[in-house]
């Protein structure tokens, strides 16, 4: 099967998510910038796998101690999140929840 060539490069996800939904086109994109198409069946996700596109996320910061409360509390949730979106409920420490 020939790969297909690139038609469009963007990083702006209104523009994706138009071609998507207007056009035939494909994109290679994670799932949860189109939960809402997903969920309504507007889009669907293709049987492909992707090996070796997984990368790590990270955030950025001076120090702890630089951290508002308000930015401690955001940067609390998103590993609480993010860990919920990675372990499988069985094997995640209790503790950590």
């Amino acid at each position: 099967m020939r790969e297909p060539s690139v038609a469009v490069e963007s990083s702006d996800l209104s523009i994706i998510r138009g071609l998507l939904l207007e056009t035939d086109m494909i994109s290679a994109a994670s799932r949860q910038l189109f939960q809402h198409e997903l969920a309504s069946g507007t889009l669907v996700t293709l049987p492909i796998r992707l090996a070796g596109t997984e990368r790590a996320i990270g955030i950025l910061r001076r120090t702890r101690e630089h951290s508002s409360p308000g930015a401690q509390l955001l940067i609390e949730e998103i590993r609480s999140v993010s860990l919920k979106a990675v372990i499988p409920a069985s094997r995640r420490d209790p503790r950590s929840a």
